[in-house]
């Protein structure tokens, strides 16, 4: 079977590795390594971020919510409304800890004061496009596009 990679509203996972993660302000700050999807749900809950190092020494690995981060296409990759000290700062996967409910709690704990990324296009004032009635709905001017993604989950 030929499996597309990409189709006017899907994309495999494997295209979604490497693709760029944007601060609001257009600044790169890492790019997606891996998704993590719930299993009975099959939707994606969780991205890894690579964060820093040089070809692949000192990379550290950070599980951001997946709703916190917007596609935005004009941008060529994921923008997230959390600033890059934040990211830092926050929790990490490596070899010596393993992904467990004790590192999702402590994931989600710390991002729920980050918005989500509906939060981040209003507050960052691009041009927002989505598949609902209010298409088009102009917040204020700025060179990005935004399109919603289908996640499976109204988001």
């Amino acid at each position: 079977m030929n499996s597309p990679d990409e189709t006017f509203t899907l994309i495999s996972a494997g295209k979604v590795q490497g693709t760029p993660v944007l601060s609001a302000e257009g600044e790169t700050l890492g790019e997606i390594y891996d998704v993590m999807l719930e299993k009975r749900s099959g939707k994606i809950a969780y991205a890894l971020m690579s964060f820093g190092g040089i070809l692949g020494i000192g990379t550290k690995y950070h599980p951001l919510p997946w709703h916190a981060l917007k596609y935005v296409p004009d941008a060529g990759g994921y923008v997230v409304g959390i600033p890059r000290e934040a990211l830092r700062s926050g929790p990490t996967l490596d070899d010596t800890n393993a992904w467990d409910r004790r590192l999702t709690e402590t994931i989600d704990g710390y991002y729920q004061e980050w918005p989500r990324h509906s939060d981040v296009i209003e507050g960052a004032g691009i041009r927002c496009n989505d598949a609902s009635p209010r298409r088009g709905r102009r917040i204020r001017e700025n060179p990005l596009s935004v399109f919603n993604s289908y996640r499976g989950d109204g988001g």
